[in-house]
């Protein structure tokens, strides 16, 4: 998605407080965070432009061989229609160290591809949303921010509306078979991705209060019932090795912030009313799903300064 003007939230600050040089021209062209935009375009287009933005990588050469056989190389580097191949033959990248397969290149090469196929797969540690993120999302080239933030737009869109994550696959290993469990874990990874694409918690949780599904309300659930947003991605890869503290710190306020906010919004309040329409309509296991959610919930109370602090050092990443 395009840094759009009109569906941005501008966060203009003292600019002796950003820990970067200041520029005006940055920050009018660049928001901080993104509104959760109901308008992106139809799942076709924001998968086309996904793989549009990504099409200059390729997957290189010299992988790892106690990682990855000669015929494995072959497999994920060899000449192939990348948007009927198979998730299987390139899945394995994300099981191993991503210098062990090439690198960001390679990871890059099949991310369209990956996404489409298998963006909920639950076996790759962290999941998908994770690994983009400890490859350096945060200063990743605007524009693949911006077709990703795009793409899982629409599938949250999609799925929260009618439990569908088009144009983001859904698939899961054979040994998975609680559909509960896998639209849990479908609402998680969403909102995980979508916070580590700055998107404005505050827009997500109105929209999901909004709307009025069994998905949206798993949704609930997943923004006030864990301890975090983001889990641990263990391990980054940088460029620079001194961006790894930073980064991480980042992260740290990009869930800070999702938190404070998704309470803010998603009240006790507005939760009980909706477990009680729940109960009325006779979706018991649902109602009792979001009471668990809610009896675990555990609002963070973040002073203005320290709202102001994350801010800033967001953006000393973002507009670095």
């Amino acid at each position: 998605m395009r840094a759009d003007h009109a569906s941005a939230i501008h966060l203009f600050r003292d600019p002796r407080t950003l820990p970067v040089p200041y520029s005006p021209v940055k920050m009018e062209a660049m928001p901080l965070f993104f509104a959760f935009d109901d308008s992106v375009p139809g799942t076709k287009a924001c998968l086309d432009q996904v793989y549009d933005v990504f099409s200059s990588y390729r997957a290189h050469r010299g992988f790892c061989r106690q990682c990855f056989t000669p015929e494995q190389e072959e497999q994920i580097c060899g000449s192939r229609n990348m948007r009927t191949t198979d998730y299987a033959i390139f899945s394995p990248i994300y099981f191993e160290h991503p210098n062990c397969s090439g690198g960001v290149a390679t990871f890059r090469h099949w991310l369209p591809r990956a996404l489409e196929c298998a963006a909920f797969d639950t076996r790759p540690n962290p999941m998908l949303p994770g690994q983009i993120a400890r490859l350096g999302l945060l200063s990743w080239p605007q524009a693949e921010q911006g077709a990703l933030r795009t793409v899982f737009t629409r599938a949250a869109l999609n799925w929260f509306a009618k439990g569908e994550p088009a144009p983001l696959g859904r698939q899961w290993p054979d040994d998975i078979n609680n559909a509960r469990l896998q639209d849990v874990w479908t609402a998680e990874i969403l909102i995980s991705a979508l916070t580590y694409l700055r998107v404005d918690p505050v827009s997500l949780a109105r929209h999901i209060l909004d709307t009025d599904t069994p998905w949206a309300c798993l949704g609930l659930a997943a923004a006030i019932g864990r301890p975090s947003i983001l889990d641990d991605i263990g391990y980054l890869v940088l460029e620079n090795a001194d961006d790894e503290t930073p980064m991480r710190s980042a992260f740290a306020a990009l869930d800070r912030r999702a938190r404070a906010s998704f309470h803010r919004i998603i009240t006790y309040e507005a939760l009980m009313n909706r477990r009680e329409t729940l109960v009325g309509r006779g979706e018991g296991k649902l109602a009792a799903y979001l009471l668990e959610a809610m009896d675990r919930a555990d609002p963070p109370q973040p002073t203005a300064q320290e709202q102001a602090d994350d801010e800033a050092l967001l953006a000393g990443i973002v507009w670095a």
